[in-house]
């Protein structure tokens, strides 16, 4: 008499024979020896115990999450009002409109968090391919949640934290982690809820309240949390509209990036979400990152093989693959978008009083369409780095020195990486800028590199709050990958520390995560 909806309203059963859920089978089923029919294939836990009525209601909710839910038109109708709300508070107080000057009225504080995070976070131009991350998909699903929700809530935490984080704005720490506490319970009841759970509003607020998780082994058990919810959702919610496939790539992007910097910690979540993006269309973006998730792979492999004492055989099949690898990420950077396409500077406008070589290294000063697509080119990178280090490693490893062919790949793969070194140093100063000062607003006296007109205010806002996190955090941390190569030009390592050094200071960042890249105690 098994779990599931036609053997519970079968006509043997009756209140003295009900169903009392044993394994393998059912006892009143074996004590009138019929054959039990089983239970329900138990995907998730959260549907276990459900009703009859409560099964149909997910199935409707199914039916509806199975149609389109994108509004044709791009309505910030919350953002609009939070905007309008931020500004009203501005004029009224005679200040700048920097979302950073908090004025006195505790009722706006909230309301003016949002605004700037959506505003120097979220809200900035980019390429239509040029998409790695879930806050992508934030805008509309933040506009159809009711306040209050759990994604109206998860999103006022992050943003009420940004401010926060400045000693100076004590309240909005203090609310910040009010409303995470309240976001975090309103989660775990979203995620056992059958309805809920189906809801791409709670996947987005579960990606959201877990991101930054706190060392390797959490953002392994986040990553599994966001692959279970994924798994229950099932394809067909998974890719119902443009927005749950962005929020199904995004998830597959910090698996993989997760389980390229933890050398594969992640590789069973990684294996099962790849699983989930057969015949799911790719873009620019998507395909770099299905690229990277053979990198991981190939990063654990030589990781356990490079340690050992290693058959001549195995050396060769595993440069055999690095080889190929980096043939396909070549092949990847020729295909890209023409806009994506990076040119030198024309202007850079630096200040007198501070030293040219603080701020760019060399003549190198490179301009990108926009942050996003800066952020994705040393995603590439990064890699490449990392793939052409392993051939390296490769042909060194080998009984005898390298020589004609296999000393020429050597020698061209350290080509490569100082190419690619100087493309990530040359990126620095259009994410910072001539910024010497700490903060994450947008100063008028900071300059941009540009190459016809300067610096759109959006472009600013965006560089100014997240500049420097895109060089040292996501995207296996482009200059972290520069102090990776040993065969730099002399100077070069010295100044990217320089740089690591700046980043720290002017985004307050804790030296513990700068000295991971540095290798070396600040």
């Amino acid at each position: 008499m098994g779990d599931t909806s036609e053997t519970k309203e079968s006509s043997f059963r009756t209140p003295d024979n009900a169903c009392d859920e044993a394994r393998p089978a059912c006892s009143h089923c074996l004590k009138s020896k019929r054959t039990c029919p089983g239970y329900t294939a138990q995907f998730d836990l959260i549907l276990r115990d459900q009703t009859r009525s409560t099964r149909r209601r997910v199935q409707r909710q199914q039916n509806q999450l199975a149609k389109p839910t994108i509004p044709e038109e791009d309505g910030l109708s919350r953002l609009d009002a939070v905007q309008e709300a931020f500004m009203t508070w501005s004029a009224a107080n005679l200040l700048s409109t920097s979302p950073l000057l908090l004025g006195p009225d505790p009722s706006n504080i909230e309301d003016l968090a949002i605004c700037r995070f959506f505003t120097n976070y979220v809200l900035l131009p980019r390429h239509h391919e040029a998409f790695r991350g879930f806050l992508d998909a934030l805008p509309p699903l933040f506009n159809r949640a009711p306040n209050g929700s759990v994604l109206s809530l998860a999103t006022s935490a992050v943003a009420l934290a940004i401010i926060g984080g400045n000693p100076s704005h004590p309240r909005e720490a203090i609310l910040a982690q009010k409303r995470l506490g309240k976001a975090l319970t309103m989660a775990h009841e979203a995620v056992a809820d059958p309805v809920d759970s189906l809801k791409d509003e709670t996947l987005m607020a579960v990606l959201r309240l877990t991101a930054g998780a706190a060392g390797p082994s959490m953002a392994v058990a986040h990553d599994a949390g966001a692959l279970a919810l994924l798994k229950h959702r099932g394809r067909q919610i998974n890719t119902h509209s443009d927005i749950a496939i962005l929020l199904l790539q995004a998830v597959n992007t910090r698996i993989v990036d997760n389980a390229f910097d933890t050398l594969m910690e992640s590789r069973n979540n990684l294996g099962e979400c790849l699983e989930m993006l057969v015949d799911v269309p790719q873009d620019t973006s998507s395909r770099l990152t299905l690229i990277h998730a053979e990198s991981a792979y190939l990063r654990r492999d030589a990781e356990q093989l490079l340690r050992a004492e290693a058959s001549k055989k195995d050396l060769f099949e595993l440069l055999s693959r690095a080889t190929q690898l980096d043939q396909k990420l070549a092949s990847w950077a020729l295909s890209v978008p023409d806009e994506w396409e990076f040119v030198p500077a024309a202007e850079f406008e630096i200040p007198k009083s501070v030293p040219t070589e603080d701020l760019m290294y060399g003549t190198r000063v490179d301009v990108y369409s926009d942050l996003f697509v800066a952020g994705i080119w040393n995603s590439y990178r990064a890699t490449r780095i990392r793939i052409l280090l392993i051939i390296c490693d490769c042909i060194c490893a080998l009984p005898q020195p390298p020589t004609g062919l296999l000393e020429g790949r050597r020698d061209l793969a350290r080509v490569t990486m100082q190419k690619l070194a100087d493309d990530i140093c040359g990126s620095v100063p259009f994410y910072l800028g001539t910024k010497i000062r700490p903060g994450t607003d947008d100063k008028p006296d900071v300059e941009y590199p540009y190459t016809t007109t300067k610096a759109t205010k959006a472009f600013r806002r965006g560089a100014a709050g997240s500049g420097g996190y895109n060089l040292v955090e996501p995207y296996h941390a482009p200059l972290g990958s520069v102090l990776a190569v040993q065969t730099l030009r002399p100077g070069q390592k010295e100044w990217v520390f320089g740089q690591l050094a700046r980043i720290a200071r002017l985004y307050a960042l804790n030296w513990s995560a700068t000295e991971k890249l540095t290798g070396r105690p600040q």
